[in-house]
């Protein structure tokens, strides 16, 4: 969400993708017209290319008046992130359609999706191009005639098969996080966070590796990320917590000033 703007999708469970659909579409097929610019739901976006099993709208971000969707399952699987802008008069309209140039059947580009201003980052988390299932993440940037081009490719410095780099993404600013939730260091699937960060030249690189504190066999540390600043928010899907199996978790880290990255906080339900 960004200002009085909200982009909704579907959850669905991550070992059933291919049913996914936007929940924005939903709404707005159920609320009547005369209800629909009360309730802030008058703008439905759609692919102008769209069809069957695309999977549009699976993952979403919103910044400013830039949008940008994800379609994991265009084009059998390769993927397709979809970029929408507001426009002066009112009204949405497809600005770009990024798609990965060396992209594969099955890699899931647009899996995940962030915007910020005028770069977006897009994850392919069943990309190939290391190891099986190693995964990638790609940076795109908005050129003066509004016109999309990829700026750079992110992977980790340790790929391994089954890394699923690039199950969930975030930006902010010259920071971008990166999730692996299958990566093994702390057990398998215990996971890990990638956060890479933008020099004053435009490069990126990586700047650090987050693992969960007291991650074990199975938790999945980074099944969902957010970075907001010096902060990085991650999600433990199946982090056991208590004693309640599978009950799950989420770890705040912060950047001191020194430029280290130290969990800080541990949120779970009480």
């Amino acid at each position: 969400s960004t200002g009085s703007r909200l982009v909704v999708h579907e959850t669905m469970p991550m070992k059933n993708p291919i049913k996914s659909i936007t929940c924005l579409a939903i709404l707005l097929l159920l609320i009547p017209d005369s209800l629909r610019a009360e309730e802030g739901c008058a703008d439905r976006l759609e692919a102008i290319d769209r069809a069957s099993w695309d999977g549009f709208g699976a993952a979403v971000s919103l910044s400013g008046e830039t949008a940008v969707l994800g379609a994991y399952g265009e084009s059998g699987g390769r993927g397709a992130a979809y970029v929408f802008r507001l426009l002066e008069g009112g009204g949405w309209a497809q600005e770009a359609k990024l798609m990965d140039p060396e992209a594969n059947a099955n890699d899931n580009f647009g899996w995940f999706v962030s915007v910020e201003g005028s770069s977006a980052l897009v994850g392919s988390y069943l990309d190939d191009r290391s190891l099986l299932n190693s995964g990638s993440a790609t940076i795109w940037n908005r050129q003066p005639n509004a016109t999309w081009s990829m700026g750079s490719r992110l992977a980790p410095d340790d790929p391994v098969q089954n890394h699923y780099f690039g199950n969930s993404v975030s930006l902010s600013g010259d920071l971008a996080a990166v999730s692996a939730f299958g990566d093994d260091t702390g057990g398998q699937n215990a996971g890990s966070v990638y956060l890479f960060r933008r020099s004053a030249e435009g490069a990126w690189s990586q700047e650090a590796k987050l693992l969960g504190p007291d991650q074990t066999t199975g938790d999945a540390f980074g099944y969902s990320v957010s970075v907001s600043g010096n902060r990085v928010l991650v999600g433990s899907a199946f982090d056991d917590v208590n004693g309640v199996t599978n009950a799950g978790s989420a770890w705040i880290f912060e950047r001191d000033g020194v430029g280290d990255w130290t969990p800080v906080t541990q949120l779970f339900r009480n």
